[in-house]
């Protein structure tokens, strides 16, 4: 039985906290200070009987408990606001026009369309999966609401910002030589992972070729998982058990991180808002990362 002292007022710290990875970031974006949240993460701890959080240098991060205890947080949360929300708000309504590239909507899109069908049927998504070289000209043409783009690219603030690391992967019986060149799976110019991609190799004086390029994610993939080279991709975009990741032992230069930020116009209606909110989470959601936060 849960405890009736675990409001809901503890989940929704307890899930920021998780998120943030720090109190002190967390607090910034509540009305209690570091202090207030430590002692209501003790209360909770105490209540459940189980350590849910350990800190580090650069915060804290979740024991396997806090881990545990999250997927159950935000789901009595999703449950309680979408109560609230179907008996005392207004649905928001209007379309939104969202654009995303192909790796971050593999993990990102499909909770978040269930989310905004369920808890905004009011809102009509007009969504658009491509490259930042094909999206980012129309966000500057005004004919996008929310976008996903590296931040180096957008003269504008993003709402969020996240690293993500790519890995150099090949087919589960692929075996590249260490000597002989190595036949690489690449996206077309222009693309940066292909640039930092071909530099890196240079300076390891690795000799290559370029066997199989297209633009889509999904054909990339394909031609992994058929041994036809090695590419660079994200862990979303990592397909068990059809492949696997290549050792530093091959002689490839070290894994990349690239950057996203997430958009939205300044003037901002509900609809907007919701969807921007609803994205956020689902990104956030992500395993990868996760993962690169609790480094």
């Amino acid at each position: 039985m849960i405890p009736a002292a675990i409001d809901i007022d503890l989940l929704r710290s307890f899930c920021l906290i998780y998120r943030t990875g720090s109190m002190t970031r967390a607090a910034s974006g509540t009305h209690r200070s570091q202090p207030g949240l430590s002692m209501q993460m003790r209360k909770l701890e105490a209540l459940l009987g189980k350590r849910l959080f350990l800190r580090t240098g650069r915060g804290v991060r979740p024991t396997a408990y806090g881990e545990t205890f999250f997927s159950f947080a935000t789901r009595m949360l999703d449950l309680g606001d979408e109560a609230y929300s179907q008996l005392n708000a207004p649905d928001p309504v209007g379309v939104v026009r969202v654009a995303l590239p192909e790796e971050v909507a593999i993990a990102a899109l499909p909770p978040a369309l269930r989310r905004v069908r369920r808890d905004y049927p009011g809102v009509r998504l007009e969504i658009m999966i491509d490259n930042s070289d094909v999206v980012e000209p129309l966000w500057y043409e005004g004919q996008l609401d929310v976008m996903v783009a590296a931040p180096s690219t957008v003269s504008h603030s993003a709402l969020f910002s996240w690293g993500v690391t790519l890995h150099w992967v090949c087919g589960h019986d692929y075996q590249p030589g260490q000597d002989d060149h190595l036949d690489l799976i690449a996206f077309p110019p222009p693309c940066s992972w292909r640039q930092r991609m071909l530099e890196g190799l240079a300076i390891h004086g690795r000799d290559y070729r370029i066997v199989f390029t297209s633009s889509r994610i999904a054909a990339i993939q394909a031609a992994v998982e058929s041994g036809l080279g090695i590419a660079l991709l994200t862990p979303d975009c990592i397909r068990q058990p059809y492949m696997r990741s290549l050792p530093a032992a091959f002689g490839l230069p070290e894994q990349m991180t690239v950057r996203y930020g997430l958009y939205a116009r300044r003037r901002r209606n509900e609809a907007i808002e919701a969807v921007v909110s609803t994205l956020l989470d689902c990104i956030n959601g992500q395993d990868s990362i996760k993962k690169a936060r609790s480094r």
